[in-house]
């Protein structure tokens, strides 16, 4: 079974390993310019370790994923091209998500952890990068249009939001609430002997 927790310097070098093991992966696979050989270095990933914000995937034979997890702003996103973000409420990112190639459903398990957080999540990938646009569609986001990273180059900007769902289950139990009150309200009209048994 996956799950997800903060990463801790001691993981440096496995979560380094798997970052290698991604950007040979990418190069092959038709993606050579995205990370290249060199990104992300050990620097960042200690910075995001040092945040809170570098997580990875385990289970039981060790860590098999990472990714890092912003809250807040993400100064890339301000503008964006071909489109628009699906709303503007708060959000997170998900950022540099890499696995091992020995286990399946990393994204997914990224995704489940971010949802408990935010109902609004914002990634983003490159065009040459089919097999993240592939799982980040698959997995209910959105393209939203077109965004430029710090070094210029274009990503495609991707939204997931649950928003609408909540609302929807909002007005769902309130609606029933309200019929159980009208019910309970008819019962103790007509008899003093009815006890109400729904519970608001």
């Amino acid at each position: 079974m996956l799950n997800v927790k903060n990463a801790e310097i001691a993981d440096l070098e496995q979560i380094m390993k798997i970052y290698r093991y991604a950007q040979d992966y990418m190069i092959k696979s038709g993606n050579p310019t995205q990370w290249g050989h060199f990104y992300p270095d050990a620097d960042l990933i200690k910075s995001d370790i040092d945040k809170n914000a570098c997580k990875v995937i385990y289970d039981k034979d060790g860590i098999h994923g990472v990714f890092a997890l912003f809250d807040g702003t993400e100064p890339t996103y301000k503008h964006i091209e071909g489109g628009n973000w699906l709303n503007e409420e708060p959000y997170l990112t998900i950022h540099r998500l890499a696995g091992d190639g020995q286990v399946h459903g990393l994204f997914p398990c990224a995704l489940n952890y971010c949802k408990k957080i935010s109902l609004n999540i914002r990634v983003d990938t490159h065009a040459d990068n089919k097999t993240m646009q592939r799982l980040i569609e698959k997995n209910g986001f959105i393209k939203c249009g077109t965004i430029y990273v710090k070094n210029g180059t274009a990503r495609i900007a991707y939204q997931r939001t649950d928003f609408r769902a909540a609302r929807f289950a909002s007005i769902s139990l309130n609606t029933t609430r309200s019929a159980a009150r009208s019910v309970s309200s008819s019962v103790d009209r007509h008899s003093d002997n009815w006890q109400e048994i729904v519970e608001r």
